[in-house]
């Protein structure tokens, strides 16, 4: 079976339609019908049903989807052992938002170069969705991201908790959500945390989906915004930014996500060196919190 006819089945599978997943795929519609009309054929079963809404899953199309992500994966895999640099044993492709590489990430690709020199590293950084969309493609071998989306194959594990906290730069501006308050998308579990804390915000005049970008402007214009305490520490211990302690602080977890039948040895000892790292992380977090 043509791998390519897997991959365009699990992205009709995500956007439940075929002109979003012909977009996706950057191929026409009808390239997208041909080749689930050729897996349809190959496996004498139809798999999705077709309305006006979009597409669902037929019973055969949900035993297929688990199946099709592992072929991906192993195709990948395949494809990516071939493609070994030179003079290392394996590689690993990671991709993390922009805010996880500092100290996190950094930490561990150090760790990986001193632990495991023969494993190639490639990594990458994107939003949430595009990092999940990536694994479940096979494209991506882990991710950290601040969602854990049910995909076919992948397995999501709680990393640690990340803490937001709300500031200004502002000192005279005592309100618990100040009128110059840019909302920085942190994932759907901010999302959801932020309307719970905030239930009579119905909207936001500057919304910015990526973290440093939204704390450099607000430096350099003035305003308000929710961030991880360990990005603003030097910011707050200078007085550049101020905590407003009325705010509630919003905790949510960071996931690694895995294939979750990850035989190869490779990742399992990135997937080990993520843990150690982040506990390290973390306990240097807490007792510089604790000094404060």
């Amino acid at each position: 079976m043509d791998i390519e006819l897997a991959r365009t089945f699990l992205v009709v599978v995500e956007t439940r339609n075929f002109v979003r997943a012909a977009s996706e795929l950057h191929v026409t519609q009808s390239t997208v019908s041909a080749r689930i009309r050729s897996l349809e054929d190959q496996l004498g079963r139809p798999l999705f049903i077709r309305n006006k809404a979009g597409v669902s899953l037929t019973s055969a199309g949900e035993l297929f989807k688990r199946h099709a992500a592992t072929l991906v994966h192993v195709w990948q895999h395949a494809k990516s052992e071939v493609e070994i640099p030179e003079g290392y044993a394996d590689v690993v492709s990671i991709g993390a938002r922009f805010a996880l590489w500092d100290p996190f990430l950094l930490r561990w690709l150090a760790w990986m170069k001193k632990e495991h020199p023969m494993i190639a590293i490639q990594a990458e950084l994107g939003m949430s969705d595009t990092i999940t969309k990536r694994l479940a493609e096979g494209t991506l071998d882990l991710g950290v991201t601040y969602s854990a989306l049910s995909m076919p194959a992948l397995k999501a594990e709680p990393l640690f908790l990340e803490r937001l906290m709300l500031v200004t730069t502002d000192p005279k501006d005592h309100s618990v959500l100040p009128a110059n308050y840019v909302h920085i998308d942190w994932g759907a579990d901010f999302q959801r945390e932020f309307r719970l804390s905030f239930p009579g915000q119905l909207g936001h005049g500057m919304k910015i989906n990526l973290g440093v970008l939204g704390l450099t402007y607000i430096k350099d214009n003035g305003g308000a915004g929710y961030f991880p305490e360990r990005l603003v520490r030097a910011e707050l211990e200078s007085g550049a930014l101020i905590r407003i302690h009325e705010a509630p602080v919003i905790t949510f977890p960071v996931f690694m996500i895995f294939p979750s039948e990850h035989a190869n040895p490779s990742i399992v000892s990135a997937l080990d060196g993520l843990r150690l790292v982040t506990r390290s992380a973390i306990s240097e977090e807490y007792q510089l919190s604790s000094s404060d």
